[in-house]
């Protein structure tokens, strides 16, 4: 077993270990965003992602999370469980779960698809000093449907409270740019994503 994570040694790896689980936030809001800047921007330019039933390069990658995801409504993606294992100082390998729902309200009947997936992740800190994947490999472990009932469905539109958007206009994204985000943030970032 890697203790590599354990003690006194490990401490100058907190900023990094941090760093990485900041890159995972990051992917799962470009993905509910649906926002290919920044998808593009956790990944090296060379990366290769492997799906099955072989590695496709981040060129054909993320166009293709952008067509498959530009007609659902509604998506949320968590990251959870990431588990981190320095390979060298400038490399490591993270296994990490996720889960992700897909409100899907053009189907005969609305429904969430629940998907339950596991990355296994190379990552590399390079020139620009930002850790970013350079290889992943993405399994699917279970999908589950589940019919929207109307009073769920209903409360999604009305007006009754803010709805997450899939684009620029979510009203986080407002508030971002409201408070200038970018522009002002400080502290532990990550260096190269902006």
């Amino acid at each position: 077993m890697n203790n590599a994570h354990v003690g006194k040694a490990a401490d100058y790896r907190l900023q990094d270990r941090m760093e990485i689980r900041d890159l995972f936030s990051r992917y799962g809001r470009a993905i509910q965003r649906i926002d290919e800047r920044e998808l593009r921007e956790v990944f090296q330019p060379d990366a290769l992602v492997d799906k099955g039933p072989g590695p496709v390069g981040i060129d054909e990658y993320v166009p293709d999370i952008v067509l498959r995801h530009s007609p659902i409504q509604h998506a949320s993606l968590q990251v959870t469980n990431v588990l981190i294992d320095f390979l060298g100082e400038d490399r490591a390998f993270c296994e990490s779960w996720a889960v992700e729902v897909q409100h899907r309200p053009d189907a005969d009947e609305p429904t969430d698809f629940v998907y339950w997936v596991r990355y296994g992740d190379e990552l590399e800190r390079r020139e620009d000093g930002a850790w970013r994947i350079s290889t992943r490999r993405l399994l699917l472990d279970h999908v589950l449907g589940l019919p929207v009932v109307g009073s769920e469905a209903a409360s999604f539109t009305g007006g009754r409270r803010f709805v997450g958007l899939r684009n620029g206009d979510d009203p986080i994204a407002s508030l971002r740019r409201e408070l200038n985000v970018e522009e002002q943030a400080v502290g532990l970032e990550t260096p190269g994503l902006h």
